[in-house]
């Protein structure tokens, strides 16, 4: 089984869209991923709409309807969490070094239980995220059982799920089985990346996610397109950017 993850076009998140530059980003993606990706059976998409633009020319590429999953939105339980500690911050990848140095402990197997995650609502929504993605992978054949995956159905399938950064590093936080701060604070995934995991079936019956290649933007090299700095913070601290 394989799983192509995808992080949606260049966005404007207000008003929820894409700009010109992303959905040329995400019809580039389609017609790539249709040459390069052939045994695709399922397309999932998060409920947001910069998502579901992205997902509009890879279904049509592809000629299946891309099914919604609300869990596969945007993983917001951060946005006021630090409040009082680190300005306006609105998701994990916003944490500073020091801040990060100061609960080393987000890094560990135990970071839901650290006590300022335990109180707020991080925990819940992670594990409403986890049990979509448990009960999305069963269905197609793959039941999480502790580290590994029982194989009741294997399968050559590709499933393509069309979100977005934050969510990305949720979900590879189960099927690799380590913290999701070493995916938020470690990697950063350019818009229309996808990031791709096949199973392992190293003994019969029993199955596991490997990382085959993470965000990869092969098709906007290949046709020349400058990959969007959406979601990065400046190189070197006096260059003009995010920071």
């Amino acid at each position: 089984m394989r799983l192509l993850i995808i992080r949606h076009g260049d966005p404007i998140y207000d008003p929820d869209t894409l700009t010109e530059k992303g959905k040329g980003e995400a019809n580039i993606l389609g017609s790539w991923l249709k040459r390069n990706y052939k045994d695709v059976k399922n397309i999932y998409v998060s409920p947001l709409g910069r998502a579901q633009e992205t997902a509009k020319p890879i279904s049509d590429a592809y000629g299946i309807d891309a099914t919604i999953l609300p869990w596969l939105k945007e993983f917001g339980p951060f946005k006021g969490y630090m409040k009082g500690r680190i300005p306006a911050i609105y998701g994990c990848w916003d944490y500073l070094p020091k801040d990060m140095e100061a609960e080393k402990g987000l890094y560990s197997e135990n970071w839901l239980s650290l006590p300022s995650i335990a109180n707020s609502k991080i925990p819940e929504t992670y594990r409403e995220t986890i049990e979509g993605l448990d009960s999305l992978l069963a269905s197609h054949g793959y039941q999480k059982e502790g580290t590994y995956y029982k194989v009741t159905k294997p399968n050559h399938d590709t499933i393509v799920l069309v979100c977005h950064f934050g969510i990305e590093c949720v979900l590879l936080s189960s099927l690799l089985n380590s913290s999701p701060w070493v995916f938020f604070q470690g990697t950063i995934a350019l818009t229309t990346s996808f990031t791709y995991l096949i199973t392992e079936e190293r003994e019969e019956g029993i199955a596991s996610f490997r990382l085959q290649q993470f965000g990869d933007i092969s098709h906007l090299r290949e046709a020349g397109e400058e990959p969007s700095f959406s979601g990065r913070f400046v190189e070197c601290f006096e260059d003009e950017g995010r920071h």
